[in-house]
C-alpha cells in the first residue's frame, strides 16, 4: 500500500517536474519514482532538507500556543487575585436575582405583579407586561407611576448589562490583563452606579404612588444593595490587577522563538539560515542526545521511562 501510494506520488510529481538530479525533463512514461536517466528518487530527494524545515516551523508554531496557553492559564488562575476575580464576576448576576423592588397594579381592566430583579425583568419582557405597563404611561392618573417605575427598570437593566459585559471582558482577559482589568474595574463602577440610581428612582416611584392606594402598592428590596456590593467586590480584585499585573511565566527560549517567527513572518530572516533546533537549553539538549543515543543502542521508551520512574 505504501508503495502503490509513494509511485502514485511520484507519477504526480513526475508529470510536472524535471528530475533535480540531471534536470532530465520527465513526461508521462516516468512512472516509477525514481529518474530513469540518474537513477534519483524523485520522492526522497531533499527529504532531509523538508525534514529540517518542518521541524522548525513545528518548534516555532509550538513555542506560540505554549506563549498564549502560558497567558490564558496565568490570567485566569495564575494567583490569588486572579481565582478571587474568577469567581466574584459571578457575583453581581446572583446579586440580580434579589428584587430591587416590587409594584402591583390594580385597574378596572388590567392587574399586574411586577418584581424588578433579573427573574422578573424576564417574565415583564416574555409576557408582554412592559408593553401594557407603557400603554399606562400617557393616563394622567398613572403617568407619574408609570414614569417612576420606568427609571428604576432602566436602571436595572443597566446593572444587568455592566454585569454581562464584565463576564465577557473576563472571558478575553488574556488579551490584555492590565488593560481589561481597568475595563473591570470601570464597568463595576458604572454598575454600582445604575444601582445607586435605582435606589432614588425606588423612592421617587415609592412617592408617587401615595394617595392611590386602591391602583397601585409599592414593595422595597435590597436588591440594589446587594448588587453594590457584588459590583465591589468585582472592582477590588480588578483594581489590585491593573496596578501590579499579572505576572507570566514563560517556557524558557519560547518568547525568543515566538520572536523569531514574526521576524521570519516579516521576512527579516530566512528559514534555511537558522539552527535546527532554534533554541536548545542545556538540559534539552541533554535529553535530545540522550535519546539519540537510546535510539542508536536499540533502548526503548517504555524501557528508558521505567528506569526513570524506578529511580525516582
Amino acid at each position: 500500500m505504501l508503495s502503490f501510494c509513494a509511485s502514485t506520488k511520484g507519477m504526480v510529481i513526475n508529470m510536472a517536474t524535471r528530475c533535480p538530479g540531471c534536470n532530465r525533463r520527465l513526461t508521462l512514461l516516468d512512472w516509477k519514482q525514481t529518474c530513469p536517466e540518474c537513477g534519483t528518487n524523485l520522492i526522497f530527494h531533499g527529504f532531509e532538507e523538508r525534514f529540517y524545515e518542518d521541524a522548525k516551523y513545528s518548534e516555532l508554531g509550538l513555542a506560540k500556543v505554549r506563549v498564549w496557553w502560558a497567558k490564558v492559564l496565568s490570567c485566569f488562575f495564575g494567583g490569588k487575585l486572579q481565582v478571587m476575580r474568577l469567581i466574584f464576576i459571578l457575583l453581581p448576576p446572583a446579586a440580580l436575582l434579589v428584587p430591587f423592588c416590587g409594584f402591583h397594579i390594580e385597574l378596572p381592566l388590567y392587574s399586574s405583579d411586577i418584581s424588578i430583579n433579573l427573574i422578573g425583568a424576564i417574565s415583564a419582557f416574555t409576557d408582554g407586561t412592559v408593553n401594557a405597563v407603557l400603554s399606562l404611561g400617557g393616563a394622567p392618573v398613572t403617568g407619574i407611576a408609570v414614569s417612576a417605575l420606568a427609571s428604576v427598570f432602566i436602571a436595572f437593566v443597566g446593572a444587568l448589562l455592566c454585569g454581562v459585559l464584565i463576564i465577557l471582558f473576563q472571558i478575553l482577559c488574556f488579551l490584555g490583563a492590565k488593560a481589561i482589568s481597568c475595563v473591570i474595574c470601570a464597568f463595576s463602577v458604572l454598575g454600582a452606579g445604575f444601582c445607586v440610581y435605582s435606589i432614588f428612582a425606588s423612592k421617587a416611584l415609592a412617592d408617587a404612588v401615595q394617595g392611590f392606594d386602591t391602583l397601585f402598592s409599592f414593595t422595597g428590596g435590597l436588591g440594589a444593595y446587594v448588587a453594590i456590593a457584588a459590583f465591589a467586590a468585582v472592582f477590588v480584585p480588578n483594581l489590585l490587577l491593573a496596578v501590579k499585573g499579572v505576572n507570566i511565566k514563560y517556557k524558557e527560549g519560547d518568547l525568543y522563538r515566538v520572536d523569531i517567527a514574526k521576524k521570519l513572518k516579516r521576512g527579516e530572516i530566512k528559514l534555511e539560515d537558522l539552527p535546527q533546533p532554534i533554541f536548545e537549553t542545556e538540559e534539552e539538549r541533554i535529553e535530545r542526545e540522550r535519546a539519540i543515543e537510546d535510539t542508536v543502542n536499540g533502548v526503548s521508551p517504555e524501557n528508558d521511562v521505567q528506569g526513570e520512574a524506578e529511580t525516582v
